[in-house]
């Protein structure tokens, strides 16, 4: 292997677990994984590239991570990242240029020192040698002689050895040399040196030398030597120039691998630097200038061309004739190359030059010294082996001669011991003694339809013929000519061969056959390696080798296997060619080739058959490597990939050998993919998953055992996964649900329950925070009333007035500040609160604040004092906001403190905030939840009162500056409250963040979370708003006119009517008291046309007691809302109207039969309404005529008011509505009478039935003849 490699110059050699060679070279790393050769370098621009192309050694940890040792230190190989992460000590790459293994540690060779690399946890230690004075630069080998003692080499500083118990380096006593080129330790313990240029040495475990070698004084043909390598007890030397030397360590005699020039077996290259043998007992060759090679022992040689006279090879490519005479001289024809002759013992060629442009067809012997040639189209000579000169040899005369070779036929020869046979058109005998010709009469068999007959085997008896389909025996005595086998016309022969046995081996255009000599029979020997034969030959050692298809096989006739043979066993390409002879003096066998002559020794021994083990070598999706990926063999990739690709390969010792693979790729349905190639393209999977089994054939032809060799998972598209589908049928179910139970509502009761319900859930939101703010106000108010209702009953005496008057002006002060705490968090709400942060001087701001309380203080005899920290000066805060939470603490100080007691406040720095603390001496907080301390309401279990509104607002607006409240107990008595602000505040001004603080604020922890009515789209209705006063009528047309689609203004009841007429708005909602025309007239006005009674109206009024109310239920309002109100009060009201008579037409639209006039209005004008035009349909409803047109006359309105107001009420026209009342009415016949449905629809006012049962399809899903057959008559039920 040199094309392709990154250098010429192989350094080092390694075969991984997987089987994949790696050559490492002066420029570059190389691997080569039996199809692809791949090289590797240094990139600067890419820091996990080699860290140099100088490549040192490379090996291999038990985890199969590879080492790879360059100049500028060693990386371990990512082959899932196709990356190399440097291997550092102490931060920094290291140099070695030695390793060796020991238990799960890395012994590293470097500069001086042994680096100590740890499998298991990663780590590196050094050992620095004591030395003794003495310098070692680098330590170039490194083996383990004793299980104490290593023995290293420097090239420049000599041998070393080091003890691994005393950690002592030492110099090698007997051994004083310094230039040393290398070291081998053997497997018997013995030390091998190589000196440069003095060959080598050879020394006992006790340092004896046992002796030294070198050219001068053995059969070492270099003294230069570079590496060893220890095989079958041989020492493998490598030479600078010599090959490789091998010494046998019984006979202690050298034998030596060279090149040979135009021996293509012979070794490459001579300069040899590196030897390697692999777990697979494989040898591998580094050479200096020819790239890496592999030597394998074989036992089939082909020698080919090679120039003329030159004796390592045939005078032309082509061989088609092989004789041996009786001196085992090989007489080799070939095709326009003339004869050779091939010494067997000196396995050397000669050529001759006198016959050089012939084709020699057939050789046979013919005299001591001449052989009788057949040469193509020109005819039989005579060649003399020792002048090689050639003589025409006539057959009977010229004619004939001239007959037999004119036609292009080949004329064949074999000779026996008293004849020779010239195989021809007819078949010719030459005897020997009388040197007359005769020609064989078979009047049987027609021998001129056996083109070129040939010889195949013969006995003292019998001479065994192969002719086009036939396999004939000649008796030798008797000149009978006799048929074997027959084969049928088209069926040909192309070989045949004779076992020891008797039995013949045929080789023919449909295959192998076997004949049986015993039974007489011929049988087909099945195969799938190939379907024709060219060539056999049978080496009496029980194998029958078989050349097909350019492809050669043994057959081992024992073991009824075959063994496939190739270019790594000495057997290139080629097409064989038969070629009979008789059996050989040696142990060869020959058989020629269009690629050469083939020599096959028979003492070959095949191992019994084994698999390769297929391991799984690289992933790639979308061309990118996957392989880190892979989990316990599977992989899962998404389901819009473009290609998926696996290259897996055969381990084995031969890693030369081409296998055809055969991949299984099981998943919805199965494919069966063979190839030579290990990469498999998949291209694009469908979802799914999918199973990879490999196999591969192997040496006998058979297949190996299929292995999983990745399970490929390809995620579906999210609209075919399986939580969409969930989804979908979830979402189907929940529609076909929704579906259901609408059409199963059909009770009004359940509508008014709900209706009720949601009434009143909209009141308690409405009336929630007034409850809250009332709870506030409710205890100060109370005292408040009592004091001065007592004063005013002239209850309370002079000398106690001033008294009750402070004790009223105290509850009116915390009023006060209770509504300013509700305004304050209002217009935080809202936004429209600002945060003035700025800078102050804390701790006289907190003597400012406290001074307020001195009064207090003082009347309680509570002394406050002060702990200030010094390093606090000036910090940013809102002074406003932070001032109440400092008198709200303060407040609650005194407030539970006993008399006589003291009030410390404390500021303290932590790491980036300010904490303000409020230390007293009272009741302390071990009744008290400190979790809920903060809480709105929460009060402790003693006997204080109080609002509890105070620390709750406090924590809010420590909140807004993004700090924190707290509390705890002291450590002898009282509490300390405190809160936390960020000390690095800047000075600005903050808008509050929008936030529901009224309700977090008024709300009590007990209180039910808000429920949030239903929402209901108002964007398609109009609002007609009726209020005298301007401002709350721009008001309330502001608020409301994103919420619909139309909103109209009137200042009175008289303006209202004109607007309702022209523009017939969806709803109204109208003041009380207004000039003119007030809201109860309006109203009355509204509920009493009928043209507009359906419009509902919701009457506003500051009169909220209960007679007013009646009085406006009383003249039709739909709802009554008492000012002042809440807008969402006043939304959530219009929002239940618009819904309910939405629900009111659904109802209409969908209900089985006609709902009443009193479940289907909401005023008295309507349920009249519908009570007279329901009877004016009704009483005519068998008339044909009944229409629009009809009713407009009868009901005296005009036609479009008539429809608006139809539309208004039921969500149907009028047509609409009539055919849906005489569908009802249908209906009631069908149940309860006898009539045929041509009578019945007639009876409801349809002139053609099939109108009729349309309609009614449409309307019920099903015909009238299919709605009697389900629901049945009265009388058929009767029956």
């Amino acid at each position: 292997m040199e094309q392709g490699l990154s250098q010429s110059r192989v350094q080092c050699i390694y075969r991984d677990h997987l089987g994949v060679i790696w050559i490492g070279t002066k420029w570059g790393l190389n691997s080569y994984d039996q199809s692809e050769l791949k090289s590797y370098f240094h990139d600067r621009e890419q820091p996990n590239s080699l860290p140099d192309n100088f490549i040192r050694f490379i090996t291999e940890d038990r985890l199969g991570d590879l080492y790879v040792s360059t100049n500028k230190g060693i990386a371990i190989y990512n082959k899932a990242e196709n990356q190399f992460q440097p291997l550092k000590y102490n931060g920094k790459p290291f140099n070695a240029w030695s390793y060796l293994q020991i238990g799960d540690n890395f012994l590293f060779g470097g500069e001086e020192t042994l680096y100590q690399y740890n499998l298991t946890d990663k780590s590196i230690t050094t050992i620095f040698p004591d030395i003794d004075g003495d310098k070692l630069k680098c330590i170039n080998r490194i083996f383990q002689w004793s299980p104490d003692m290593l023995i290293t080499s420097s090239k420049k500083d000599g041998l070393w050895m080091y003890d691994l118990i005393k950690k002592k380096m030492y110099r090698c006593p007997f051994v004083k040399e310094r230039e040393i080129n290398t070291i081998f330790v053997d497997s018997q313990n013995r030390l091998w040196v190589s000196f440069y240029g003095k060959g080598i040495a050879c020394y006992s475990k006790e340092g004896k030398r046992l002796f030294s070698l070198s050219t001068k004084n053995s059969g070492l043909n270099n003294d230069i030597i570079f590496d060893f390598l220890e095989k079958d007890n041989q020492l493998w030397i490598a030479t600078d120039g010599g090959g490789i030397n091998i010494l046998d360590f019984q006979t202690m005699k050298f034998s030596h691998l060279k090149h040979i020039s135009d021996d293509e077996q012979s070794l490459p290259n001579n300069s040899i630097y590196r030897l390697y043998k692999d777990q697979m007992d494989n040898i591998w060759i580094g050479s200096i200038h020819g790239g890496l090679f592999a030597i394998k022992k074989v036992f089939i040689k082909t020698y080919k061309d090679v120039p003329l006279n030159n004796p390592n090879g045939v005078s032309e490519r082509t061989v088609v004739s092989i004789f041996e005479d009786k001196d085992t001289l090989l007489w080799i024809g070939t095709d326009g190359g003339g004869i050779n002759s091939f010494d067997q013992k000196t396995n050397t060629f000669h050529h001759y030059p006198t016959t050089y442009g012939e084709k020699v067809t057939s050789i046979t012997d013919f005299s001591e010294n001449e052989l009788l040639l057949s040469c193509f189209n020109k005819g039989v000579f005579t060649f003399n082996k020792r002048t090689a000169q050639m003589q025409p040899f006539p057959i009977i005369n010229d004619s004939i001669s001239k007959r037999e070779f004119s036609s292009g036929d080949l004329v064949n020869l074999y000779a026996t011991k008293d004849n020779i046979y010239i195989l021809g058109a007819k078949v010719y005998i030459y005897n020997k003694h009388t040197r007359q010709t005769s020609i064989l009469y078979a009047p049987q068999i027609d021998i001129q339809r056996q083109i070129a007959m040939q010889a195949i085997y013969s006995d003292d008896t019998h001479l065994y013929l192969m002719g086009t389909n036939n396999l004939f025996k000649l008796n030798f005595k008797t000149n009978e000519l006799s048929s074997l086998v027959n084969m049928k016309e088209g069926d040909d022969f192309t070989s045949a061969c004779r076992d020891d046995k008797g039995n013949f081996w045929i080789g023919s255009n449909f295959g192998l056959l076997f004949y049986n000599k015993q039974t007489g029979k011929t049988e087909k020997i099945h195969t799938n390696l190939f379907n024709s034969v060219s060539s056999l030959a049978y080496d009496k050692k029980g194998k029958v080798w078989i050349g097909a298809q350019n492809m050669f096989f043994a057959y081992i006739i024992n073991e009824k296997r075959f063994v496939i043979l190739d270019e790594s066993d000495g057997v290139p390409s080629n097409e064989l060619i038969f070629t009979p002879i008789p059996a050989l003096r040696t142990p060869n066998l020959y058989m020629g080739g269009t690629m050469g002559l083939v020599r096959i020794n028979t003492d070959i021994i095949f191992e019994s058959n084994s698999s390769p083990i297929l391991k799984l070598l690289e992933v790639k999706l979308n061309g990118k490597s996957t392989l880190k990926q892979v989990n316990n063999n599977c992989i899962s990739i998404p389901w819009n990939h473009s290609s998926f690709n696996i290259k897996v390969i055969a381990d084995e010792k031969n890693s030369f050998r081409k296998h055809l693979f055969r991949y299984v790729i099981t998943g919805k349905d199965k494919m069966v993919i063979e190839s030579y190639l290990q990469t498999l393209e998949l291209g694009t999977l469908a979802s799914g998953e999918y199973t990879i089994s490999v196999s591969c054939d192997t040496s006998n032809g058979e297949w190996s055992q299929p292995i999983e060799i990745l399970t490929i998972i390809v995620s579906p598209p999210w609209w075919k996964s399986i939580w969409f589908i969930i989804l979908c049928i979830f979402f189907a179910f929940l529609v076909a649900g929704v579906v259901f139970f609408s059409l199963i509502r059909k009770k009004e009761n359940r509508l008014k329950r709900e209706m009720r319900e949601h009434e009143k859930k909209i009141y308690e939101e409405k009336i929630r925070f007034l409850i809250n703010i009332s709870h506030e106000l409710r205890t100060p108010l109370t005292l408040i009333y009592a004091s001065l209702k007592r004063i005013l009953n002239k209850e309370v005496k002079q000398d106690e007035l001033p008294e009750y008057l402070q004790g009223a002006f105290k509850q009116a002060n915390q009023m006060k500040d209770i509504i300013n705490i509700v305004l304050d968090a209002r217009k935080m709400e809202v936004g429209q609160e600002v945060l003035h942060i700025s800078s102050h001087p804390l701790h006289k701001w907190i003597q400012e604040v406290a001074e307020t309380f001195q009064t207090a203080s003082k009347a309680k005899e509570i002394e406050i004092t002060y702990d200030f920290d010094d390093s606090i000066q000036s910090i940013a805060y809102d002074d406003t906001k932070c001032k109440v939470v400092l008198s709200n603490l303060i407040m609650n100080a005194l407030k539970y403190s006993p008399n006589q007691t003291r009030i410390v406040i404390k500021t303290i720095r932590t790491n980036e905030s300010i904490q303000v603390h409020v230390q007293d001496q009272g009741i302390g907080l071990d009744n008290v939840d400190i979790k809920k301390l903060f809480t709105r309401f929460y009060q402790g279990k003693h006997n204080e009162g109080g609002s509890g509104i105070g620390l709750s607002y406090a924590k809010m607006l420590i909140d807004l500056h993004g700090g924190r409240m707290g509390a705890f107990n002291n450590e002898d008595r009282g509490a300390t409250f405190f809160y936390e602000i960020p000390a690095n505040l800047q000075e600005q001004e903050v808008s509050c963040p929008q936030h529901s603080y009224l309700n977090e604020l008024l709300s009590s922890p007990e209180e039910e979370e808000k429920i949030e009515s239903g929402a209901f789209s108002l964007q398609g209705y109009s609002l007609l708003i009726v209020e005298d006063k301007q401002d709350l009528r721009e008001f309330l047309k502001n608020a409301l006119k994103d919420k619909f689609k139309k909103i109209y203004q009137a200042e009175n009841g008289l303006v209202a009517l004109e607007v309702i007429k022209q523009q017939q708005p969806d709803i109204i909602v109208s003041d009380v008291m207004m000039p003119q025309m007030n809201g109860y007239q309006l109203c009355k006005e509204i509920k009493e046309n009928l043209n507009i009674s359906h419009i509902p109206v919701i009457l506003l009024t500051a009169r909220a007691d209960s007679e007013s109310q009646m009085l406006g239920y009383k003249l039709g309002a739909d709802a009554y809302l008492p000012k002042p109100f809440e807008m969402e009060m006043l939304l959530s009201v219009i929002q239940n109207q618009m819904r309910n008579r939405e629900y009111i037409k659904s109802r209409y639209r969908g209900n089985q039969f006609i709902l009443s006039p009193q479940e289907a209005t909401f005023s008295n004008a309507d349920e009249q309404f519908m009570i007279k035009l329901n009877e004016m349909i009704d009483q005519n409803l068998s008339q044909p005529d009944l229409d629009v047109k009809f009713l407009t006359a009868q009901m005296a309105m005009s036609r479009t008011s008539l429809y608006n107001k139809i539309k208004e009420l039921t969500g149907m026209g009028a047509n609409d509505y009539i055919n849906r009342r005489r569908i009802d009415k249908a209906i009631i016949l069908l149940i309860q009478s006898d009539m045929s449905i041509t009578e019945i629809s007639e009876q409801v006012g349809f002139t053609y039935q099939r109108y009729f049962s349309t309609l009614f399809k449409e309307m019920k899903g099903m015909t009238p003849s299919q709605f009697r057959a389900q629901h049945g008559s009265t009388q058929q039920q009767s029956e």
